[in-house]
């Protein structure tokens, strides 16, 4: 039953990836180079050891410029990012144990539910889900580690070093 349920979570995430749909805030056109730098930092003093799900334009702003390059990372503070959506058991199960680690390390997890963000799904070719990246010292890189609690958790300790 859990291989099935993997096996439906990669083979929706890959039919969604054609015909996703970018979400927006609808509050602004303008990217992370229009971002007030202080702003961005408290922000992210805000966010710091929580979980927030965050929109497209969010995401630019906190994160990368996905229509740039979406592999600088813009942000000043060590973060992580799940790619995720509501009808993916894994990425549900997977919820409760990033709230631990953000709690444990202080580190920020931004969700990006790629149903609503499909643009930022689309930038990192996400075609399974849950995809985990780690943003550091201005890259943005993909998480390659077990998706168990203990796995994430050293990692996070050390990108928080």
């Amino acid at each position: 039953m859990k291989k099935f349920a993997i096996a439906l979570c990669a083979t929706a995430s890959m039919m969604l990836s054609v015909n996703l749909v970018g979400c927006s805030s609808g509050s602004s056109d303008k990217g992370a180079e229009g971002a007030d730098s202080t702003a961005v930092e408290q922000a992210e003093a805000s966010d710091a050891g929580q979980v927030v799900e965050i929109s497209t334009d969010e995401y630019i702003a906190k994160v990368a410029d996905i229509h740039g390059n979406p592999l600088v990372y813009v942000g000043s503070q060590p973060c992580i990012v799940d790619f995720w959506a509501t009808w993916c058991g894994p990425c549900v199960a997977l919820t409760p144990v990033l709230h631990e680690i953000a709690q444990e390390t202080g580190i920020t997890v931004y969700k990006v539910n790629v149903d609503q963000c499909g643009a930022v799904a689309d930038a990192y070719g996400i075609q399974t889900i849950p995809a985990l990246f780690i943003c550091k010292d201005g890259k943005v890189t993909p998480y390659e580690g077990k998706r168990d609690k203990d796995s994430i958790l050293d990692t996070a300790k050390k990108i928080m070093e």
